[in-house]
């Protein structure tokens, strides 16, 4: 067997070395990927990539990448990931789940020097993508996809992904665009304001400068109310569906206040409010900016084609043609790969197939079929790969049907009326039936007090700072949770949230976490290097029981692998670092019955023959679950466990639980679960991670998925929760009812300053003047206490969680 030294450790990702043979100089290599690696940086001068971070490589886990990426020579595919093209340069990008540090970034924008014709190359590490420019007629995307790869950044290659970042980018460029024409607009206008301001009467003297000015800001107020076309689409499309929503009240004030300085300006010659007006639109231009960003980075509602393979392996005449999805058709042979999604109902031509249907199903066991047996679309293949007769295509599958079933489908509700709208609902009537009330009684009163009296009303009764209360303190509070692990939708999702009263759990994949499941080991104590053997091969499968084994292993796979084989629902076997290995059931590799016989769900294993040992898998619960559950009852909260999966008999859960636990559930029943509960007056969350939960997450009050990788497919939703991160849900729904709270007494300031202000404006005593300046001076007051007391909440509930959680970080 081969020796092992802990000293030397791989110079490329930081993996403990065996004294194989792969080694530069006196630079020792876990691999052949790590050195291949290394060999690039080093011809292209690119070793400063490791003064950057310590150890900052990513293993390599193959290199059979030309193979894989063949189809992106075929100009079909290549053009679904050209975003632009301008002569012979191309303009491409690609999602890097890999991106992690700095070192990353420094490689992955030196990749001119690596590969010719990349021109330039940009990285967006928050999005975790890279940009780039490349001459087409030197280097193409398929040899840029398979650089990428070996360098270990292999892109996700997904179009849904793609056009949704491209959809967000042009929305976050036109945001931009308008925050810019707004603030130079309100800037330049200000300044052409202040001699009026500060002159005392003496700029009457100046006729024709004073003229000048006064042009100049008319002018300058065009592109101002271009960039409010926002509010006034969105108020005008409520009002068509007879609504009243957010953004009538700033629509009706911008367009009064343009209108008064008009009058003023043309009419009387008098300076206008040209300054205030703009000031409006700059300021609720950020506040929806800022909600924007909070809020952009993942997506909600996801469609088919975020799940299934864009290109499919279609078998015709013993050769293989890669096939865009949508044009496969009935009848075809496909070719599906371990690890791959079955993208259509099919009859399985070869032997047998396990595969992973718990994302259709929510059951954690793997289903064994065999040769003749129909397979369902969305499965995920184990294994070797297998041929399938299509007789469903993919938009009529089981996946697509079950998808697209009308309470699955989770549908925007533009005009939904949550707490602010409420508010603003009857702010808006309020002052509307103020202004009509003012209008009559000085139109019979005093003519002269009319105009100022109601410009004065819609100035300072402008629910600027109302609004701008709720967008900045749900804004603020969203991308606090955000950085926190926790993605909630919108505001709605926050209101909402605090005011619920049930929480219904999903069992496999939700509460039960793969990578945190207890396993015990029965044998002979195990050397360093016999671990390293077994965690190298159990890296090479895709079963849950191989993940679990990884884990409790804790050991770099790193070892060269040879003859590797896996027989579905036995085991797997390979040459690991020139040692025979198997993993499997005891009737696998323990023929001879030399060992115990295990009656719990178990792995055995033997080296070179001989059987050794063998590990007892336990089902375990996320951490701080059980401590979260209590909080969650104290605090009055039902709890639920709903879950496809067999009845189990688990001390903790039946502790946690009690008789509130539903098992074999099928997708509709859960749904309709939560609508019974509904029915009874209660408000539920409900927080599953599988589309066997969409329809019960789109009919409960505030949906929640739960993901350890948010580069994953998910069901629509409210939220999303990070895995590691479940344990502070109570946190999360703290937080939640403390922002509503913000808002309420922002909300009783903005009050109290309208009615003092409305004092003064109904009796025509009000210069709009002094209405103008004091409209953006409560404005930023209100901003300010909400900044300040939304950063306090997030620091008093969720300070150091990222330590508290550092060793379950799962990067996203």
């Amino acid at each position: 067997m081969k020796s092992i030294s802990n000293d030397v450790k791989c110079y490329h990702c930081g993996d403990i070395c065996f004294d194989s043979g792969i080694k530069i100089e006196d630079k020792n290599f876990c691999c052949n990927g790590c050195k291949t690696v290394f060999e690039i940086l080093d011809k292209n001068n690119l070793c400063q990539y490791y003064d950057l971070n310590k150890l900052p490589g990513n293993t390599i886990e193959t290199a059979a990448f030309q193979d894989k990426y063949a189809y992106l020579d075929q100009k079909e595919f290549a053009d679904k990931f050209t975003q632009f093209s301008n002569g012979n340069q191309v303009f491409t990008s690609f999602q890097i789940p890999g991106l992690h540090c700095s070192s990353c970034v420094f490689l992955l924008e030196n990749l001119y020097k690596i590969l010719p014709g990349i021109i330039r190359s940009e990285v967006f590490f928050q999005d975790k993508r890279i940009k780039i420019v490349f001459d087409k007629d030197v280097t193409n995307i398929r040899e840029i996809v398979i650089t990428l790869s070996r360098l270990g950044y292999e892109p996700n290659l997904s179009l849904a992904k793609e056009s949704e970042t491209d959809e967000s980018s042009k929305m976050e460029r036109s945001m931009i665009l308008k925050i810019g024409v707004a603030g130079f607009c309100v800037g330049n206008i200000m300044m052409l304001s202040l001699p009026d301001y500060l002159s005392l009467g003496y700029l009457e003297n100046f006729v024709k400068l004073k003229w000048t000015f006064n042009i100049a800001a008319f002018l300058l107020s065009f592109p101002a109310l271009w960039a409010a076309a926002i509010f006034f689409k969105s108020a005008l499309s409520a009002l068509k569906q007879r609504v009243l929503v957010i953004d009538l009240p700033i629509a009706l004030a911008i367009a009064i206040t343009f209108l008064r300085s008009v009058y003023e300006v043309f009419v009387r010659h008098e300076s206008g409010y040209f300054d205030s007006m703009s000031g409006i639109i700059f300021f609720m231009l950020i506040g929806r900016y800022f909600q924007f960003k909070a809020t952009n980075r993942l997506n909600y509602q996801n469609d088919l084609s975020s799940y299934f393979p864009f290109v499919v392996n279609v078998k015709k005449e013993d050769a293989i043609h890669p096939t865009a999805l949508e044009d496969v058709k009935k009848n075809d042979i496909i070719l599906i790969r371990n690890g791959e999604v079955v993208p259509a109902d099919g009859i399985l031509l070869s032997e047998t197939a396990e595969l992973d249907c718990s994302f259709l199903n929510g059951e954690s066991e793997t289903i064994l079929c065999m040769k003749g047996e129909q397979i369902y679309g969305g499965s995920r293949l184990l294994g070797s790969s297998i041929e399938l007769y299509v007789d469903r295509v993919c938009d009529k599958n089981y996946f697509a049907r079950l998808w697209n079933n009308a309470h699955y489908i989770y549908k925007e509700d533009v005009f939904k009326q949550h707490y602010i709208n409420f508010i603003n609902k009857y702010f808006t009537l309020g002052l509307l039936v103020i202004s009509v009330g003012v209008l009559g009684f000085w139109l019979f009163v005093d003519t002269s007090r009319l105009w100022n009296a109601l410009t004065s009303i819609l100035i300072v009764a402008c629910p600027c700072a109302l609004l701008l209360s709720a967008s900045f303190t749900y804004g603020a509070i969203l991308g606090i949770l955000r950085k926190n692990g926790f993605f909630a939708k919108d505001a709605n999702t926050l209101e909402l949230l605090s005011g619920t009263d049930v929480i219904v759990f999903d069992k496999t994949g939700t509460i039960s976490a793969q990578a945190h499941s207890s396993v015990e080991y029965h044998g002979r104590e195990l050397a360093h290097y016999e671990k390293k053997i077994l965690a190298t091969l159990a890296f090479q499968s895709n079963h849950i029981y191989s993940k679990q084994l990884l884990h409790f292993l804790n050991e770099q796979a790193g070892l060269p692998v040879e003859h590797f084989k896996e027989i579905p629902h036995e085991g797997v076997e390979a040459i690991v670092g020139g040692i025979h290995v198997k993993l499997g059931k005891q009737s696998y590799v323990d023929i001879d019955g030399i060992l115990e016989k295990c009656p719990s769900s178990s792995v055995y294993f033997s080296l070179e023959g001989v059987p050794l040992g063998y590990f007892k898998m336990f089902a375990a619960w996320r951490p701080g679950f059980i401590e979260l559950a209590e909080q969650l009852k104290k605090r009055n909260y039902q709890l639920y466990l709903l879950s496809g999966d067999k009845p189990t008999e688990d001390k903790l859960l039946k502790k946690t639980f009690g008789e509130s636990m539903y098992f074999s559930q099928t997708p509709m029943q859960k749904r309709t679960f939560i609508q019974t509960l509904q029915q009874k007056g209660k408000k539920v969350i409900m927080i599953g991670d599988g589309l066997n939960d969409a329809g019960a997450i789109k009919q409960s009050d505030v949906g929640i998925v739960l993901t350890d990788n948010t580069n994953n497919f998910l069901p629509a939703c409210n939220a999303i929760l990070k895995g590691t991160r479940l344990n502070h849900l109570m946190d999360f729904i703290e937080v939640a009812g403390r922002s509503k709270r913000i808002v309420h007494i922002s909300f009783l300031i903005s009050l109290i300053y309208n009615v003092i202000g409305l004092y003064y404006a109904v009796q025509g005593i009000l210069n709009p003047m002094i209405a103008a300046i004091l409209m953006p001076a409560s404005t930023i007051s209100i901003v300010l206490f909400t900044s300040i007391a939304s950063y306090y909440t997030g620091r008093k509930y969720l300070k150091d969680l990222d330590k508290k959680d550092d060793k379950n970080h799962i990067s996203l």
